[in-house]
């Protein structure tokens, strides 16, 4: 019976301990530890990253595929200016630049006229400019007309 009383106290002894235990640990488990403050290495890192970043959009942007559709307006040697309906574009003109009429025949730069409508297709540059790769001259496009009646319908024959 003795040892039997021994193995109780102990046992009970143990769980105490163990209890007290995790309650002392408790406090310590459940508070919030401070959030580390990031050094000079990782914010350099982050800036770094940053730019390498706004410079790869800069480049991506700049170098799209980019059509402008209006009427030719001005002439020159390197440029063309076309009406659009965004406003003016301006088309850089040079040698891998090729213009094409109705018939699909290339024809020369010369060729042009002001008031001929134009697709001008190409990669876009800085300010907006784009630098032409094909020119394809077509006929100005024509809205279909219509008509809008309102009334009120009186005799159904």
């Amino acid at each position: 019976m003795q040892k039997s009383k021994i193995k109780i106290l102990t046992f009970w002894i143990v769980i105490l301990h163990f209890t007290f235990y995790i309650l002392h640990l408790a406090p310590a488990a459940l508070s919030q530890s401070p959030t580390p403050t990031p050094d000079e290495k990782v914010q350099e890192i982050r800036e770094a990253v940053k730019e390498k970043v706004q410079e790869t959009l800069a480049e991506a942007e700049e170098g799209q595929k980019r059509a402008f559709v209006g009427e030719i307006t001005d002439i020159t040697d390197t440029t063309l200016v076309l009406d659009t309906r965004q406003g003016e574009k301006q088309v850089k003109i040079g040698e891998e630049t090729k213009i094409i009429n109705l018939a699909r025949k290339e024809i020369e730069l010369e060729d042009l006229e002001i008031g001929s409508f134009a697709i001008a297709m190409g990669y876009l540059e800085e300010a907006g400019m784009l630098d032409g790769r094909r020119i394809v001259i077509i006929k100005k496009p024509e809205f279909p007309a219509r008509m809008v009646v309102f009334g009120k319908l009186t005799n159904k024959s």
